[in-house]
């Protein structure tokens, strides 16, 4: 995914803040963590991943994933099409 951050690194010169709250300036872990508009989206999904431990980075979930998302059984499909979704509508 290209955000606005790597644009401006590559020199784009258009406005760099968040399109959904216009707040801070977009970057993935803008929009997965920080956004207030994603934000709530993002809770539902963790909700139903049956997740408590609200993830503050990128890190954080890449950490969480490793451990909770092998397999196949019913939890961790669910979690996989959750982040699936997630980042693909983003």
């Amino acid at each position: 995914m290209i955000n606005k951050d790597r644009l401006v690194s590559w020199g784009y010169r258009g406005d760099p803040l968040c399109l959904l709250c216009r707040l801070q300036m977009d970057s993935r872990n803008h929009l997965y963590f920080e956004c207030p508009v994603l934000k709530r989206v993002w809770k539902s999904v963790m909700r139903l991943c049956l997740i408590e431990d609200p993830m503050f980075d990128w890190a954080d979930l890449e950490a969480w994933g490793v451990n909770h998302w092998k397999g196949k059984g019913l939890h961790s499909t669910i979690c996989r099409l959750g982040l699936g979704a997630i980042v693909y509508n983003i």
